[in-house]
């Protein structure tokens, strides 16, 4: 049997001050970007209506570059909070989930922290869920809301529940590493 050493686990909950104000034009962006569906015909939990995921880099993202200096100021916070003082976004990209879409159970790999902004998050579509690692049993919904920043560790199993709305959700996901300075706690 393995021991288990329980403590909190990081939830970071974070409201995107800017929100209201760039919402619109990184939805012009995100809408006229170029994206794919991403689907699995074998497994009936992964139909991601929009995505630029598998896009190549090499194509402008007008949307972040939109979205940066405000989400940079915003991470600025929430990973000093954390204990952080430096932090580096490795992948970003978009996701839309259109009526049925849904991304089942998965965690993000080669990170430390998955982050997800959610930028048109109508109230009746599904939002996320987590796996509690320390029982494995129960599914947490995260009480989350348009204009909130989503911050937990990398290793937590979680999901995009099918959107039954006939309204499309827009997220932006991306997956982060946090780090001390050398002798921050000597």
């Amino acid at each position: 049997m393995v021991s288990k050493l329980k403590f909190d686990m990081p939830v970071v909950i974070s409201h995107l001050n800017d929100h209201d104000s760039i919402k619109d034009e990184i939805m012009f962006h995100i809408n006229n970007q170029t994206a794919n569906r991403i689907y699995s015909e074998e497994h009936d939990d992964l139909d991601i209506t929009r995505c630029d995921w598998n896009v190549s880099r090499e194509i402008p993202r007008n949307w972040l570059e939109i979205l940066r200096p405000s989400l940079t100021k915003e991470l600025d916070i929430i990973y000093n909070e954390l204990g952080y003082d430096k932090y580096d976004i490795k992948n970003i990209w978009f996701q839309q989930y259109a009526t049925n879409g849904t991304h089942g159970w998965h965690v993000h790999v080669d990170c430390q922290w998955t982050n997800v902004y959610y930028v048109d998050m109508p109230d009746e579509c599904p939002q996320t869920e987590i796996i509690n690692p320390y029982n494995q049993k129960e599914i947490i919904k995260i009480d989350v809301k348009e204009g909130d920043i989503l911050t937990f560790p990398s290793f937590v199993i979680h999901r995009a529940p099918v959107n039954t709305s006939t309204k499309t959700k827009t997220i932006i996901s991306f997956n982060s590493d946090a780090d001390i300075s050398g002798g921050l706690y000597q």
